[in-house]
């Protein structure tokens, strides 16, 4: 940010046409509770208020999780008075956000259930030993994991209704993308918390497994950015073990990885007959 403010003219236009948003404060968040809900002819207990501040003041993504709650309250209380017991039935930020999901969830057809938690377990990362967080991935990404590529839409789409999943678009190539709407998500919906402790070293390998992929593709598919060895023996015996699903790149990878090894084998092979038949003729 320091860079261009070294040159003073370009230095001039950054000044003028450059707003920093800050972490709001209790004051603000309250003017942000109580003036919208105003105007859209709601209102809002001074409890309620207090409560919501206290819950999400220095959260990160205060704002989308108090949009949630608030949303929430106003879809299910049906009353223009949102109430601090109303907010407590619901199980505050995030059990209104544990609840949202659990219900999407619970509401879908058994093969949309499955997506699902393909999708969500693409949506997370976890880095080293720290806690997982959420991932944004490519929409092609997720819809390609998919037999049927209407059905993951169809779970995509249902979750961005209700505000748990967003979408945005990547800043170089322009092409979808989605992820989680609240980083809380992870922590505070019980079933993808257990989705990820029991996928969690298949998680590893998928990971490493689409790094390796997108390096294989960035070298416009260079043979020797295939795995080899015993890296390609424990990519090919995961591979053989996991539900997780991979997509067709990540699939290509460990196919053309597998291929050369064949080949590689094959040529050895062919080589040592060779060196056997020399030998035979030199005894001869």
């Amino acid at each position: 940010f320091d860079r261009p403010l070294a040159h003073s003219g370009f230095a001039d236009h950054l000044r003028s046409g450059t707003e920093l948003v800050v972490t709001l404060t209790p004051d603000e968040l309250e003017r942000a509770i109580a003036g919208p809900a105003e105007r859209a002819g709601y209102g809002v207990e001074p409890g309620l208020v207090a409560q919501l501040v206290s819950d999400v003041h220095d959260r990160p993504g205060a704002l989308p999780l108090m949009q949630f709650a608030l949303a929430e309250l106003v879809d299910r209380t049906g009353s223009t008075t949102l109430t601090s017991s109303a907010y407590a039935e619901l199980g505050g930020v995030a059990g209104a956000v544990a609840r949202g999901a659990e219900e999407i969830y619970g509401a879908l057809p058994p093969a949309q259930q499955d997506q699902a938690r393909q999708a969500f377990l693409r949506l997370v990362q976890r880095v080293d030993a720290a806690d997982p967080t959420r991932r944004r991935a490519l929409r092609s990404e997720l819809v390609s994991l998919a037999v049927d590529a209407a059905e993951m839409d169809a779970v995509i789409d249902t979750f961005v209704r209700r505000r748990l999943l967003s979408l945005d678009r990547d800043a170089d190539t322009r092409e979808p993308t989605v992820e989680l709407a609240h980083e809380s998500l992870v922590q505070a919906w019980a079933r993808l918390g257990r989705w990820i402790e029991d996928a969690e070293e298949d998680l590893r390998y998928q990971q490493q497994l689409a790094r390796a992929a997108r390096e294989w593709r960035s070298a416009t598919r260079d043979p020797s950015f295939l795995a080899i060895g015993s890296r390609l023996e424990l990519f090919g015996a995961w591979r053989s073990s996991t539900d997780l699903a991979v997509t067709p790149e990540e699939d290509a990878f460990l196919e053309a990885a597998l291929a050369q090894r064949e080949l590689a084998r094959t040529e050895d092979a062919a080589r040592k007959a060779r060196e056997r038949a020399l030998e035979r003729r030199s005894l001869r």
